[in-house]
């Protein structure tokens, strides 16, 4: 339990360290918003008469994206199938020789072993 307690103690004191390092990078972030506060009030008129275009092309993206996730979904399905299928001929392929043997074998057991037609 003293070592539980020991290295959350020294988990707290690491995160202070941290907290302490990043606290002037959170001011100058803080210093530069305040900065360039002024050039992006100046572009709020523009970005609001830009704002029914991109309500609009939301839209267009928005219905696009509706009509077309059926062909998607299909080409993604037949996709998987067909990766599965490759995968299974790759994995039985290298069988492929001791099929062809033993069918020959087979071949030789069935001349040798046919009965006669008496």
């Amino acid at each position: 339990m003293l070592t539980f307690l020991m290295l959350l103690f020294g988990g707290l004191v690491v995160f202070g360290f941290a907290a302490l390092f990043a606290l002037p990078f959170l001011l100058f972030g803080l210093v530069l918003k305040l900065i360039f506060l002024p050039f992006k009030l100046l572009w709020l008129p523009f970005y609001l008469l830009a704002l029914p275009f991109k309500l609009l092309g939301g839209f267009f993206r928005l219905l696009f994206g509706v009509l077309m996730a059926p062909i998607i979904l299909i080409v993604v399905t037949v996709a998987v199938v067909g990766a599965i299928v490759s995968a299974l001929l790759a994995i039985l392929a290298p069988l492929l020789p001791v099929v062809l043997f033993l069918l020959f074998g087979w071949f030789i057991y069935r001349l040798t072993t046919r009965q006669s037609v008496a």
